[in-house]
């Protein structure tokens, strides 16, 4: 989109399907250990530990995937950064 100096600006779309499905992977890995009061460990209800660790699992995977991508186009375009990418 722009390339002026030393500023270079892309728009890439990251499909969800992909975070989503590894958001359901992970809880449900973790959902095997997961341990709360009143149900016996491994035993919580999916849809409570989706509440509870839901958010920073997919923070996390939301992360990881730019994380890649960014790798991904900097390899694809020759790009050496010299500050953080700013991610909108």
């Amino acid at each position: 989109l722009k390339n002026e100096g030393l500023v270079r600006e892309y728009e890439i779309a990251i499909p969800a399907t992909g975070i989503l499905e590894r958001v359901d992977a992970e809880i449900a890995e973790q959902k095997k250990d997961f341990k709360m009061a009143g149900y016996r460990d491994g035993k919580v209800p999916d849809a409570m530990v989706r509440k509870k660790i839901g958010p920073e699992i997919m923070a996390k995977e939301i992360e990881k995937e730019v994380d890649e991508t960014l790798k991904g186009l900097f390899e694809e375009k020759n790009i050496r950064p010299a500050l953080q990418p700013f991610v909108e």
